[in-house]
């Protein structure tokens, strides 16, 4: 039972480390040059969900690559993708068929072997502008 709960103990370890990886790496959280502590906490706020997205897609594409690409992305951001994708994407994509294309947008290199926190910060950057942009479209035309 032991060596049971240390196993858990040493996968829940490794989970919080690639949070933190997302947080310092994937949102380039000690890059900013924020002199206060409030202003600190504010972009530690704004950045925990996209490092948590970043976490779920790079962990779930290589854990249940075939699982649903909506476990992730909207229904929107989908669209955009689909749309905008360097790589064609099926009617149905997996979550390895958008991380691939989420990279691919971030300037990832398929050679380069699974994409990594920065080109995938970088493409879900892209993507999450491009739906912004889509959505601000429609509502001009409504």
């Amino acid at each position: 039972r032991k060596t049971t709960l240390h196993a858990s103990l040493m996968r829940t370890r490794w989970v919080v480390e690639e949070y933190f990886k997302a947080i310092k790496t994937g949102c380039a959280f000690g890059k900013r040059q924020l002199d206060s502590y409030d202003a600190l906490l504010v972009a530690l706020a704004l950045t925990i969900p996209i490092a948590w997205q970043l976490l779920m897609l790079r962990t779930f594409s290589r854990v249940r690559p075939n699982a649903s690409a909506s476990i992730v992305l909207d229904d929107t951001q989908l669209r955009v993708l689909k749309h905008v994708s360097k790589l064609p994407l099926p009617p149905k994509p997996t979550l390895h068929d958008v991380a691939w294309a989420i990279a691919k947008l971030g300037g990832h290199l398929q050679r380069n072997g699974p994409p990594g926190w920065l080109t995938l910060a970088r493409g879900m950057r892209e993507l999450d502008l491009m739906t912004t942009g889509f959505l601000a479209a429609q509502c001009v035309e409504s």
